[in-house]
């Protein structure tokens, strides 16, 4: 992807979302892609970082962006990764001035990913959001130049995939203004599902140069064999296929 480096040197720190996580990220060198997880706190009436079934917290969205500019971690030089992950529509309605703050600040708009499980997936219910009116709002409002990172919703289920039926109905997410416009776009898929779903996968890949793949898992840590399954069935793709997953050692 132009502006970043190569997928395989990012080593992610997944759902940064209290001050503990992100004080120690912040202090370790090796980590040089964040993602998080935010949520729309109504006791503060703003946006706080956060996983449901959590509703408050006491590291609100502001102060983490606040810290990311002071510690200097995203810039045209570091070639970093911030992927906020929306859990709400309130949450990202909330959260918009402040991201479009952000970018301002870090003119690095290609290492910010906005994320949102737009369409149903593997043992998922229905999007909370408004999936034309999310993506608009990301390119309008914060830039045109962010990287829509575009979800499935999902259950606990490891072994689900994702059908002919889900990949369309992403497709038809993408298929206009991201296809035509030159968006760049990270499919976010579930790790463990990715390789009995290649065949339906494929064609979202193949859309646009602009797009790619982040897999995903957080429920536990991946063997090594399973990586390097997954590496080679996504090899034709490997510049733009990231990895935010936890590795047995």
């Amino acid at each position: 992807m132009m502006g970043l480096k190569p997928a395989s040197d990012y080593k992610w720190g997944h759902a940064i979302n209290n001050q503990l996580l992100l004080d120690q990220t912040l202090k370790d060198a090796s980590v040089n892609a964040i993602e998080a997880d935010i949520i729309y706190s109504e006791k503060q009436q703003q946006a706080v970082m956060g996983h449901p079934p959590q509703t408050d917290s006491a590291l609100t969205l502001d102060s983490f962006l606040q810290q990311l500019l002071r510690s200097e971690f995203q810039s045209h030089q570091t070639q970093t990764i911030v992927k906020l992950d929306f859990k709400s529509q309130p949450a990202f309605d909330a959260s918009l001035d402040l991201v479009a703050r952000y970018v301002e600040k870090t003119q690095f708009p290609v290492g910010l990913w906005i994320n949102a499980d737009v369409v149903r997936g593997p043992g998922g219910g229905p999007s909370v959001f408004d999936v034309g009116a999310f993506a608009e709002a990301a390119l309008t409002r914060i830039s045109d130049k962010v990287v829509l990172s575009l979800g499935w919703t999902t259950g606990g289920d490891s072994a689900g995939v994702y059908t002919q039926e889900m990949v369309q109905s992403m497709h038809e997410v993408v298929s206009g203004r991201c296809v035509d416009g030159g968006v760049c776009v990270q499919f976010a898929v579930r790790a463990t599902s990715v390789v009995d779903s290649m065949q339906v996968l494929v064609p979202l890949l193949d859309a646009s140069e602009q797009f790619g793949m982040t897999l995903w898992w957080s429920a536990y840590c991946l063997r090594p064999e399973e990586l390097q399954r997954m590496r080679s069935r996504l090899h034709a793709w490997r510049e733009r296929v990231f990895y935010d997953v936890c590795i047995e050692q």
